[in-house]
């Protein structure tokens, strides 16, 4: 420490600099991708192109779609649970 400090706020930072990590180096950046969407050629419905083969979505292609929370009106979900659960327990072993 000197015996005389002209600035005590200098010699604050002068020492905190130099106890500084060095500065990281920049990382190289990686290929920018971009995610495209395209439609259904048959109704216009948006999504990725693997979601669409052929350009078609899955009910213009005639398969099952997901459900979705409204597919659940008049349905009791506590049975419904049930029976899956039940039919865990029963393929487990």
């Amino acid at each position: 420490m000197p015996q005389w400090v002209h600035s005590p706020a200098a010699l604050a930072r002068t020492r905190l600099e130099t106890k500084l990590p060095p500065e990281p180096s920049p990382e190289p950046r990686s290929e920018i991708t971009i995610s495209r969407l395209v439609e259904c050629t048959d109704c216009g419905r948006p999504g990725p192109p693997a979601a669409l083969p052929g350009g078609l979505c899955r009910p213009c292609r005639g398969e099952a779609t997901l459900a979705s929370p409204g597919d659940l009106d008049g349905v009791d979900v506590s049975a419904w649970a049930g029976r899956l659960r039940a039919a865990a327990r029963n393929s487990k072993g």
